[in-house]
């Protein structure tokens, strides 16, 4: 039986950009890891992707496949099953194959590889979680010892795995028609990864926390060597894609992000908007260059409260809150009313 986080996912009502495409024609896929829900009904061909392979949990030993409850999960759509591999090959193997197969129809290919994420596993590791563990043992128990060492092979493969992903698509006549957008979800792990010159990393609200670069990819159509500094959102993916396919979104269905194909093809600016974030204790927010940032003490009704201005002090070295009580206000005050929502 299911039991704590296991309980959560997400919410079937939600409509994910794989429902839209789907209606438009494409063919859905995703390979890697979901993290929305371990049940049945939370899987990701309950959310509008036909192919599933991968994991549904937050992380995998990269051997064995076994995850922080003793529990094997590896998936083909609904099915868990046993299938021998390195995760990060594996999911390539089934991304190229996927390509082969439907290269002659639209399709939409989801790839959220595990890499960086702990255990920190090369290809050569030997496996470190076996069936039927402890979870507050498993907990410790990430990889081998030269942690730094691992991340940069696992990186390295990963590497590797978004070359093959590409290269299929150039072999198969397919790069002109094909936009490919590759991003990461946070900043590199703190003691493991190095996000200097910004402050902090994964796990936190300052820029080394979720300030990361992304590559846009479309010969004939974004300019090769295009460089911009403008703020994009992970959110923003979703309205994009609707533009580039023409898929309609279900009556009443609103976005939070914003278009960006003006952006990539033209390099053109986006819209202003106030930016917020929460997270473990933590909330942000940003307008312009100016971000403040609360931490949240477990002593009720007690905060710390930081501004920067990240144009001038990107590694948010330099707290002006003092200096700009006015500005503190304002951005509070937009806070609030974005919790209103």
């Amino acid at each position: 039986a299911s039991k704590g986080p296991r309980k959560k996912g997400l919410a079937q009502k939600e409509v994910t950009f794989a429902e839209v495409l789907k209606t438009a024609g494409y063919t859905t896929a995703m390979f890697g890891k979901w993290h929305l829900g371990y049940q049945p009904k939370f899987n990701p061909t309950k959310q509008g992707f036909d192919v599933f392979r991968g994991y549904v949990g937050g992380n995998i030993d990269y051997h064995s496949h076994i995850d922080l409850a003793g529990e094997e999960d590896w998936w083909d759509g609904t099915r868990k099953v046993s299938e021998t591999g390195y995760v990060t090959d594996l999911i390539t193997k089934h991304a190229v194959r996927f390509i082969e197969e439907h290269k002659d129809e639209p399709f939409c290919m989801y790839l959220p590889h595990g890499a960086v994420h702990f255990p920190y596993q090369g290809r050569n590791d030997p496996p470190c979680r076996g069936p039927n563990a402890v979870y507050d043992k498993l907990h410790d128990r990430n990889g081998r010892k030269d942690r730094r060492g691992a991340y940069k092979e696992m990186t390295e493969v990963m590497d590797e795995s978004v070359g093959r992903v590409v290269e299929t698509v150039k072999r198969l006549g397919l790069e002109r028609k094909t936009l490919i957008f590759f991003c990461s979800d946070n900043g590199g792990a703190i003691r493991v990864g190095d996000n200097r010159p910004l402050r902090g990393g994964k796990d936190t609200l300052w820029e080394g926390g979720h300030r990361v670069p992304a590559i846009a990819y479309w010969p004939g159509k974004i300019k090769s060597g295009t460089v911009t500094d403008e703020t994009v959102m992970t959110m923003d993916v979703f309205p994009t894609m609707t533009a580039v396919t023409g898929a309609s979104l279900p009556a009443g269905l609103k976005l939070d992000g914003v278009n960006l194909l003006d952006l990539l093809l033209d390099g053109g600016k986006l819209p202003e908007r106030t930016l917020f974030w929460r997270y473990t204790g933590q909330q942000a927010v940003r307008k312009g260059p100016w971000k403040l940032i609360e931490s949240i003490h477990k002593k009720p009704g007690k905060k710390n409260l930081s501004l920067y201005n990240l144009t001038d002090d990107l590694g948010e070295k330099k707290d002006l809150a003092a200096l700009e009580p006015e500005r503190v206000k304002q951005l509070q005050a937009e806070w609030d009313s974005f919790l209103k929502i």
